[in-house]
């Protein structure tokens, strides 16, 4: 995928501040209560450790979030009945990664 079809798909959705910060928290395994300080910030602890952690930092992060969420699709096999998600190219009906769903 090219530069300005990442861009185009990007904006189609846009997570807002809060959700990016939790899914950040949420792979992280804490909660944006454990990691906020006596004044209540968190924003730069969170981003610290994610940093640490994947080497992403939040700009990048956020853009990858805004370019995938439009991707993820939930569908069934027609040749096994399976049902799975994960991302997909919906034009060109074909997964792009994708994994069972547990039932």
């Amino acid at each position: 995928m090219n530069t300005a079809a990442a861009s185009q798909m990007a904006s189609k959705f846009k997570a807002d501040d809060l959700q990016i910060e939790e899914l950040a928290a949420h792979l992280l395994e804490v909660s944006l209560e454990e990691l906020a300080g006596e004044d209540g910030e968190y924003e730069s602890r969170l981003w610290n450790l994610f940093y640490n952690q994947f080497g992403i930092e939040v700009s990048d992060f956020a853009k990858l979030i805004n370019a995938l969420v439009p991707l993820i699709e939930v569908g069934k096999s027609p040749l096994t009945e399976k049902i799975y998600k994960g991302f997909a190219n919906t034009e060109k009906k074909f997964w792009l990664v994708k994994m069972e769903v547990e039932k």
